[in-house]
């Protein structure tokens, strides 16, 4: 799925594994816009005991606005790197949005233009997960 705007409802985009599955689930998400949901994206499985889940690559997205951004409950690791989530400092920080389960590194790259909120430091840069930047003489 690209270049889509999901706004609204309970769930943004839903990933299942269902009972029976013979094999993993899988979705490719770039370049979209999820926000405004009660829950941005969301992987459930359905049947945890049978080996096959639900899995998502998601890059290059801003996911912001939601009540969680991304709630997984499945035991494979989701790599939802390189997305926006409404702070350059990633998920879970003030202004971003929230994840729950079992989720990648979601730090903004190196480099991204911040705030860090302070008046005295600039330019910004994300470096490492921290928005950071010299002091302004």
């Amino acid at each position: 799925m690209s270049t889509n705007v999901v706004t609204g409802g309970n769930i943004g985009v839903l990933a299942v594994s269902f009972d029976g599955n013979t094999d993993n689930s899988f979705g490719t998400l770039t370049c979209n816009r999820i926000g405004n949901s009660g829950t941005g994206i969301q992987l459930l499985d359905q049947q945890p005991a049978d080996s096959f889940v639900p899995a998502i690559t998601a890059h290059n997205s801003t996911i912001q606005g939601n009540g969680v951004g991304i709630d997984s409950d499945t035991p494979a690791v989701q790599d939802a790197s390189a997305n926006w989530w409404g702070c350059a400092a990633g998920p879970g920080n003030p202004a971003c949005d929230t994840v729950t389960g079992n989720v990648g590194d979601m730090r903004s790259p190196d480099g991204t233009t911040c705030d860090d909120g302070n008046g005295c430091t600039g330019p910004d840069a994300c470096q490492v997960g921290v928005c950071t930047g010299p002091c302004r003489r």
